[in-house]
């Protein structure tokens, strides 16, 4: 019994670390998930899509576009997502305070109905320091989990 109680004593605090890791990433795999869902809508609706980001309270969301104001989606995509406990959130892309998504602009890229975006990253920071980055590096391409060998930060 005392060696099974060393040996948990021993292995808790790397599950503990593996698990926020896991967090980080199933963060990041959902900003890809929201990220090719509003592509996919805009080019099937004709609309624009918006993903919003708020570092500040670590949430992102879906909206649409419609005649120039945009509001969240009626599906669970336009809930706003909450990051992992423990994840922050960086991005190099730039608040803007055009008023026209309903709460006097905010930090977003947009998804174009002819299959474009604006390029962007994410940087998602674990309570261990650990950072996974999301990039979409030009108009054409997807957004990806940039693998560690490539991240810029």
């Amino acid at each position: 019994m005392t060696i099974i109680v060393i040996l948990s004593a021993i292995a808790a605090p790397s599950m503990i670390s593996f698990a926020a890791g896991r967090n980080n990433s199933n963060t990041a795999t959902l900003i890809v998930s929201l990220a090719g869902y509003a592509r996919t809508q805009s080019v099937s609706e004709g609309r624009t899509y918006r993903l919003n980001v708020d570092p500040a309270k670590d949430v992102v969301w879906l909206t649409a576009g419609n005649a120039g104001v945009f509001t969240a989606l009626s599906n669970d995509y336009g809930n706003q997502f909450p990051l992992a406990t423990g994840t922050t959130m960086k991005t190099d892309m730039v608040a803007r305070t055009d008023g026209s998504n309903g709460n006097n602009g905010g930090t977003y890229v947009e998804f174009n109905s002819n299959g474009r975006c604006e390029p962007a990253k994410i940087w998602l920071t674990d309570k261990y320091g650990r950072t996974i980055e999301v990039a979409c590096d030009s108009p054409t391409e997807l957004f990806r989990i940039v693998p560690p060998a490539e991240m810029t930060q």
